[in-house]
């Protein structure tokens, strides 16, 4: 599923994302994602990883770059004057279906990351990841119909 699809299905999450995009074309935090090759993780990843990579290393991703997606598991990168984060998706069987795990890991880049984190943290726990849950379960459900008396209640 597209990252930019997780964005539009809630109009309070694409409009938090419109505002951060617009401060940082403001202030100058978001240059072009190719900008920041020596700082990418991309040299970390061994060869057998970047062979196996359904799509190629490196492709960019709306505001991310994919440093490798395989069948179950896929990793993402977005490095600008805030932050250098990552985004990190695996999908694991469980005996009633699947579970999803999603993490975001940040690096800090400067000594604003810790104000940036602190100032955005009740919109990112509270709004816009609850909403990218949903929006992945909500297209899940409709691209794996199943009973709900199926499943189990934390299952994805």
């Amino acid at each position: 599923m597209a990252r930019g699809k997780l964005i539009a299905t809630n109009p309070v999450v694409r409009f938090l994302f419109a505002l951060r995009l617009l401060l940082g074309r403001l202030f100058r935090w978001d240059p072009d994602i190719r900008t920041h090759q020596e700082t990418s993780y991309l040299h970390r990843l061994s060869s057998d990883i970047k062979r196996r990579s359904v799509l190629a290393p490196g492709s960019p991703d709306g505001l991310f770059r994919l440093l490798y997606v395989l069948e179950r598991e896929s990793l993402a990168e977005l490095r600008n004057a805030t932050v250098h984060a990552f985004l990190s998706l695996v999908l694991i069987e469980i005996p009633l279906g699947y579970r999803l795990y999603l993490a975001v890991y940040v690096k800090p880049v400067s000594r604003l990351t810790p104000l940036y984190m602190a100032c955005i943290e009740p919109f990112r726990r509270f709004i816009v990841y609850p909403a990218i849950v949903r929006g992945i379960r909500r297209a899940w459900e409709e691209r794996y119909p199943r009973s709900l008396d199926a499943r189990a209640p934390d299952a994805v």
